[in-house]
C-alpha cells in the first residue's frame, strides 16, 4: 500500500494535487483501489491493476482507454479518467460519491436512467476512434459462439476434482444446458435464424460489458453512474440486456424487465433481429451465469476455504432453479420467441 501511495502521489502531483488521505476501498478483485483526498479538497479513485497468469487482458488500457473515449464523446454518467502511469499500471479517476442498489432499493426511474446511458453508448459506433475500441471480454457475435463459450466452460468444470461440483454439473447443469440447446434449435427454426451468422458492426454496441446494478452507483441527487469498465468494448446488445437481467449480485426485479427492454430497444430502432436474438442469448447466458458462480473451483481462482466453495455451489443451484422455472414458463424475455414468430 505504501508503494501504491508513493506512485499515486507522484501521479497526482503532476496535476498540482497534494495527497492528504489515502485509504483502501474494499471489494476490488482485479485491482487495488484507493479513495484519495487532496489538499484542494478533491477526491479521486486510484486503481493499481493486477496482472494474472493466463489472463492476456490489459485491464488498465481497456478501462482508462474506454472511459477516455466515452468521456470525449459526451458520456458523463461514468468516472472521469484523470491521469495514468502506464509503467506502474496505475490510474486516477474522479471519485463518485454514491451507493449501490439492490432489491427493493432499485426504483423504476433508476432502471430507466440506466437504459438511457446504454442508449447514449449505442450512438457512438460511428464516432472517431470507435473502430479502435477493443472487443469486450468474452464477447460473442453469433449464437454458435455463445454455445461454444458455454461448452468450453462446462468442460473446464468437468475437469475439476471436487465430487460435489461434479455431481452438480453432471446431474443438473449439463442436462439443463441440453434443454437450452433444444430451445435454441427450436427457436432458430421457428424464426429462421442462422445460428452461425456473425453480427455486423452496425448491430453491435460499445458497452461496459459487465453491466448491472452491481456496477451502478446512485448519488445523493439521484443520478445514476456506471462504474467498472475493465471488461469494456464492442459487444452484442442482446448480451448487455441479458446480463442486466441475470447478474446475480443485484438482479433486476422481473417486473422492471419489460420497461427496461422497451426503453433500450427504442435506441436500436426496435430492431427485429435483436428482439429475436435476445431470448436465445438470454437462455444461453442463464447457463453461463451458473458457471461463473463456480469459478472459485477452477485454476488460480481456486479457494481452499470449503465454506466459500459450498456457498458458491449453493448460489449456482439457486440460480439454476430460477433458470429452469423461467425456461419452463417462458418468462420474459424468453417469451419474445413467441412474439417474434407472430
Amino acid at each position: 500500500m505504501a508503494d501504491d501511495r508513493n506512485i499515486a502521489e507522484r501521479l497526482l502531483a503532476k496535476l498540482g494535487e497534494k495527497v492528504i488521505t489515502f485509504r483502501r476501498v474494499p471489494g476490488a478483485f482485479n485491482c487495488d483501489a484507493y479513495a484519495v483526498e487532496t489538499r484542494n479538497k478533491k477526491k479521486y479513485l486510484v486503481k493499481r491493476y493486477k496482472t494474472k497468469k493466463n489472463d492476456k487482458r490489459n485491464r488498465l488500457a481497456t478501462e482508462f482507454g474506454g472511459l477516455s473515449f466515452l468521456w470525449r464523446n459526451g458520456i458523463r454518467n461514468i468516472p472521469r479518467p484523470v491521469a495514468v502511469d502506464w509503467a506502474n499500471r496505475i490510474a486516477a479517476y474522479s471519485f463518485i460519491e454514491g451507493k449501490k442498489l439492490k432489491g427493493k432499493a432499485i426504483k423504476l426511474k433508476d432502471v430507466m436512467a440506466s437504459a438511457k446511458i446504454i442508449g447514449q453508448m449505442s450512438h457512438l459506433g460511428g464516432k472517431k476512434g470507435a473502430s479502435t475500441q477493443p472487443t469486450a471480454s468474452e464477447a460473442c457475435f453469433s449464437i454458435k459462439a455463445y454455445l461454444d463459450n458455454v461448452e468450453q466452460r462446462m468442460a473446464r468444470l468437468e475437469r475439476a476434482k471436487e465430487k460435489g461440483l461434479l455431481d452438480f454439473v453432471s446431474r443438473e447443469l449439463r442436462p439443463f444446458f441440453r434443454d437450452v440447446k433444444d430451445f435454441v434449435q427450436e427457436s432458430a427454426s421457428l424464426l429462421g435464424m442462422d445460428t452461425k451468422r456473425n453480427l455486423s458492426r452496425r448491430e453491435m454496441l460499445i458497452s461496459p460489458s459487465d453491466v448491472g446494478f452491481h456496477n451502478i452507483l446512485k448519488d445523493k441527487a439521484g443520478k445514476i453512474f456506471f462504474i467498472d469498465f475493465e471488461y469494456y468494448g464492442w459487444d452484442d446488445p442482446a448480451k448487455t440486456i441479458s446480463d442486466f437481467f441475470l447478474q446475480p449480485d443485484a438482479p433486476l426485479p422481473i417486473k422492471m424487465r419489460k420497461p427496461f427492454y422497451g426503453k433500450v430497444m427504442g435506441y436500436f430502432g426496435n430492431d427485429i433481429k435483436l428482439a429475436s436474438r435476445l431470448p436465445v442469448v438470454y437462455a444461453i447466458l442463464s447457463v453461463k451465469w451458473c458457471q461463473i458462480m463456480l469459478n472459485a473451483f477452477l485454476g488460480n481462482s481456486r479457494s481452499r476455504d470449503r465454506i466459500v466453495l459450498a456457498g458458491q455451489l449453493e448460489k449456482a443451484r439457486r440460480k439454476l432453479r430460477q433458470a429452469k422455472r423461467e425456461l419452463s414458463s417462458l418468462a420474459f424475455p424468453l417469451s419474445l420467441v413467441k412474439e417474434a414468430a407472430i
